[in-house]
């Protein structure tokens, strides 16, 4: 009896032991950590378009005074269009914040070409079925978790893929993946949910860490 005892008591232990890393790793889970570390320079290559305008570039990451998450800034950027020389495209920079709202993070365009607005980003706690909408109506859905992402900057692990449909009635989609302390390190673009067939559309190619001084001069040089 009490070896049946002891026998359960151990199980019980364990139990307890696996339950408690599982809620942990739950409670783990939450947006702020796919927010970029501040201090990386982030090397990515990408499509712009349906033109397939190729562009690569870096970005760096700061905390700013006041920033209660962190800002980016595009430090370079470069288009290489089709049989043309590339051109620098300093022009079309940006700079972003993370902001943190009751229902997860927003993006917010500090300088933008584009004439970008603040976007809802990911949600407080971004659980496989997790869904969002944007402004114009498109669906965005937490699809998987706890993945290992292989990019030319290395392998992640504990990554998230966000699924975003990007044409009307969802003919389309893209796969966004990011990863904890680095944000979005892949998209993939895909003709619809069944295709077998992808686009690697932005990827981080490698990542570098830079004094955190020097990465607050830098994004509040690229913000005048």
């Amino acid at each position: 009896m009490k070896t049946i005892r002891m026998g359960v008591v151990y199980f019980t232990l364990l139990l307890l032991a696996v339950c408690g890393f599982s809620v942990a790793a739950a409670e783990a889970l939450q947006a702020e950590n796919f927010v970029p570390q501040p201090g990386l320079r982030i090397f990515h290559k990408g499509i712009l378009g349906s033109d397939g305008t190729r562009y690569d570039g870096s970005l760096v990451t700061a905390k700013l005074p006041g920033d209660a998450l962190l800002t980016y800034a595009e430090e370079t950027l470069t288009y290489y269009e089709y049989n043309q020389p590339p051109m620098d495209a300093a022009k079309n920079r940006s700079v972003w914040s993370y902001v943190a709202t009751a229902d997860g993070i927003d993006k917010a365009p500090l300088v933008s070409r584009w004439k970008a607005e603040r976007f809802f980003w990911l949600p407080k706690n971004p659980e496989v079925g997790a869904q969002w909408k944007t402004s114009w109506g498109r669906r965005r859905e937490v699809m998987q978790t706890n993945l290992t992402v292989e990019t030319a900057a290395g392998v992640f692990d504990g990554c998230i893929m966000v699924e975003h449909d990007v044409y009307a009635g969802g003919t389309g989609i893209e796969r966004h993946y990011y990863a904890p302390g680095v944000g979005l390190i892949k998209i993939l673009s895909l003709k619809g949910p069944t295709a077998t067939k992808s686009t690697v559309w932005y990827e981080v190619t490698r990542i570098e860490r830079i004094d955190p001084a020097q990465a607050r001069q830098i994004v509040e040089t690229l913000m005048k």
